[in-house]
């Protein structure tokens, strides 16, 4: 469960993070392809930048967020917090720091302090490099 959420966060983290190297130029069948999922477009639906939101994942566990609105194409979505783990990663760090924290497969994962565009009150590890999830474990 905890892998669930850490696979989601991340997503979400680098959608937000990554907003902005949508291409403009794109035409919008591809925005639609590279937009994020709908549940957390419509967990913000009727709310302002800043709100709180809750949202159902894929696997059916709730997951409160913060609402964000996503600089290049305006969407309002819904953030979720980041996963405890990455936020202990960070504590007595700054802005920058490297850090590092045990993924539930027990595999280390590095990557940056950073403080989510979202919510500024804590740091949180950002991977280096994107997880995916594990396309083979569909149940």
């Amino acid at each position: 469960m905890m892998r669930i959420l850490l696979t989601l966060f991340v997503t979400v983290f680098y959608i937000s993070a990554y907003a902005n190297e949508i291409s403009d130029n794109a035409a919008p069948a591809d925005k639609d392809k590279a937009g994020p999922p709908q549940q957390i477009i419509d967990a913000c639906k009727s709310k302002a930048d800043g709100d709180s939101c809750a949202f159902t994942g894929p696997r059916g566990k709730e997951h409160e967020g913060t609402c964000h609105t996503l600089p290049r194409n305006g969407s309002l979505v819904c953030i979720p917090k980041p996963p405890k783990i990455a936020i202990d990663a960070c504590q007595n760090k700054k802005e920058g720091d490297s850090c590092s924290f045990n993924a539930p497969d027990n595999n280390t994962i590095n990557g940056t302090c950073l403080t989510p565009p979202h919510d500024k009150k804590e740091l949180a590890c950002r991977p280096s490099h994107p997880t995916k999830p594990d396309a083979q474990k569909q149940n």
